[in-house]
């Protein structure tokens, strides 16, 4: 189950973790019953030594030997099958293991080399065989290079000893002293595993604790996410007009926003959307910022609004204390008066509103002004421009994630395309999901910017609403 949440990407934090330590606990138990095997394998060939040196002290040394050797690595092996032995203890008896079994290889060394009547190199025949059996030890236990150098250093410090103290008439000194320093290389053969495994469990340990900050992040991230959500008004689906939006942000939350008012006591809908400069939780904040700035206006104004009045606001509060720090937004604002049916719109930098009339004809509704915070309050002027509007017209408004968004080969979506999707005959209705579909399957899934897309539709008729959006 968690292997198959690795697969599809949604695994968790525990996931990972649990992950981690099944994976060294699972090498850790085969590689005690794989040093369980090895001590088996060279006890046997112990017997064999016996077997080979016949009825002679030295057949006893080495019987003893393999005696001991095979009953100490099957009574480990039957204390660690016990149900309640857990991985710690399993990592002891390893460690003893191997221990255990390369001293009871020294000791028949040495003492076939004192005992025998002729000359014999047994202790310096010792280090291939004892060597080779630590360094295998250390490719199968996951030890870290203190664990390696507890289980491995002792016997070859002693074997190192005995190689001077023993006598060994068919080696000289030189020969001695060159197999001390062979030694030493192969005792450093097990640490230097060790090192490797050591260095592998603390970039597994760094991803853990990176997944852990990434899971924190994303938790606050999903919580920030839901005030920012909390921002966005319900869409309007009763009364003369419609408001319906779509909106992906490029992360979790971004500087895309959209406002939607309905005056209780004129029933005209204004639709401000905003596009702050930048991405991401920086974005983010300021639109929560300029959201209680809209709010501020509209309560002082009682709802009775115009997209004069808001941008005009706006464009002081942002120039007053976001552009000393490359805070700018772009925004577009329209406002529809069903009584009068007429259409006004402020477009502030912003990609050009297209209005769609019941015909299928479109039309832009191009930028009246700068960019909101570019212009101190005194030379700023929005411009407002008003025509007429007929029942069945819409007006599409989006951000630059629209027709900026890009093809993996480079190619922009483009405003003339945008245009003839918005010309669509016949049109769908939900004009938003239809747009971002579009976008999705250009850029492939791979969206580089915010996207937002509304559409305010006149269905004609007008009657007092109460409540609302306001």
């Amino acid at each position: 189950m968690r292997a198959d949440r690795f697969r599809r990407r949604i695994a968790t934090l525990g996931d990972l973790t649990e992950a981690i330590a099944e994976a060294r606990s699972k090498r850790l138990t085969a590689g005690f019953f794989g040093v369980c095997g090895l001590s088996l394998v060279v006890g046997f060939v112990e017997v064999a030594l016996a077997a080979h040196e016949g009825l002679s002290t030295t057949a006893i040394v080495f019987g003893g030997a393999a005696a001991l050797t095979i009953l100490f690595s099957l009574l480990e092996t039957a204390l660690a099958l016990r149900p309640k032995v857990n991985t710690a203890a399993r990592a002891r008896a390893a460690m003893r293991v191997v221990m255990v079994v390369m001293f009871i290889g020294l000791a028949a060394a040495a003492v076939h080399q004192a005992i025998a009547d002729v000359p014999t190199r047994h202790v310096a025949f010792w280090l291939a065989c004892g060597g080779t059996f630590a360094c295998a030890a250390a490719l199968l236990l996951p030890w870290t290079v203190g664990e390696a150098a507890a289980a491995t250093l002792p016997a070859f410090l002693v074997w190192l000893v005995l190689l001077f103290v023993v006598p060994n008439g068919s080696i000289d000194p030189f020969g001695r002293l060159a197999l001390g320093v062979a030694g030493v290389v192969v005792a450093a053969v097990p640490m230097w595993l060790g090192f490797l495994n050591q260095r592998r469990w603390e970039e597994d340990d760094e991803r853990a604790a990176l997944s852990r900050e990434v899971s924190h992040t994303r938790d606050e991230l999903g919580r920030a996410r839901i005030v920012h959500d909390a921002m966005f008004k319900p869409p309007l689906e009763d009364g003369p007009i419609e408001v319906s939006y779509r909106y992906d942000p490029l992360r979790e939350i971004g500087g895309d926003f959209v406002h939607i008012l309905r005056c209780p006591r004129t029933s005209r809908v204004t639709t401000t959307v905003i596009d702050v400069s930048g991405h991401g939780l920086a974005a983010a904040l300021t639109v929560n910022r300029l959201f209680g700035e809209l709010e501020r206006v509209i309560a002082e104004a009682k709802g009775d609004v115009t997209p004069h009045m808001l941008l005009t606001q706006l464009n002081r509060y942002i120039h007053l204390t976001m552009s000393a720090h490359s805070m700018f937004a772009t925004a577009a604002c329209v406002q529809i008066d069903p009584f009068a049916r007429t259409i006004r719109w402020v477009v502030a930098g912003h990609p050009p509103p297209l209005l769609r009339t019941k015909s299928g004809k479109v039309r832009r509704l191009d930028c009246t002004t700068l960019v909101l915070g570019a212009a101190p309050p005194e030379v700023f002027d929005t411009e407002e421009q008003t025509q007429p509007i007929e029942p069945g017209d819409c007006v599409i408004i989006y951000t630059d994630g629209a027709f900026e968004a890009r093809c993996p080969l480079g190619k922009q979506f483009g405003l003339k395309r945008l245009e003839e999707s918005v010309a669509f005959d016949p049109p769908p209705r939900d004009f938003p999901t239809f747009l971002a579909n579009l976008v999705a399957r250009h850029h492939e899934g791979r969206p580089d910017d915010d996207l937002l897309v509304v559409q305010i539709t006149f269905k004609g008729g007008a009657r007092m609403v109460v409540g609302g959006a306001a």
